[in-house]
């Protein structure tokens, strides 16, 4: 009965040592050996860093929409153009508070994704926005959405705020 249970664990020891060993590789450098997971995980990390000059943002075209959300979607390409050239004061006067800072980044594209709870003078417009930033020069994906609003004196249409 002894031996049966050296046996077993014997073999289970080799089989585990055995799957372990399948799922490192060594480097050929002589460095610690990692699990392909972990290879992979730090391949989708490592995102390719790009020439912030070579980003142009093209607009979204505005002749599919009209009324209140070609207006909004007006203020979503002045945001992105404004970003874009580092233009802080046209910035700060698309948006309501002037509180607003330029972000860190550049705008390289943004898709419409929906408009939603919609008002006679406010609405919500949701996008996915592609940018780089500037520190890491990574691009990255984000799905900002664009409160905005009319102000009721100026018929003005403005940023108010965005999440």
């Amino acid at each position: 009965m002894k031996k049966w249970i050296i046996t077993v664990f014997a073999a289970s020891i080799v089989v585990v040592s055995g799957c372990g060993a399948e799922n490192n590789q060594k480097k050929g450098d002589g460095e610690n050996p990692q699990t392909v997971v972990e290879q992979k995980k730090n391949q989708e990390m490592e995102q390719p860093k790009v020439n912030l000059e070579d980003i142009v943002y093209t607009p979204i075209d505005e002749s599919k929409y009209e009324g209140m959300e070609l207006e909004m979607i007006k203020l979503v390409n002045l945001y992105a153009k404004y970003v874009n050239t580092r233009d802080e004061n046209k910035f700060k006067q698309i948006h309501r508070d002037s509180h607003f800072k330029l972000p860190n980044f550049k705008v390289s594209d943004m898709k419409v994704i929906e408009f939603h709870h919609m008002k006679p003078t406010q609405g919500y417009v949701s996008v996915e926005m592609t940018r780089a930033r500037f520190e890491s020069r990574e691009i990255e994906t984000d799905r900002p959405n664009f409160f905005i609003a009319q102000n009721k004196e100026t018929k003005q249409w403005y940023i108010v705020d965005l999440d």
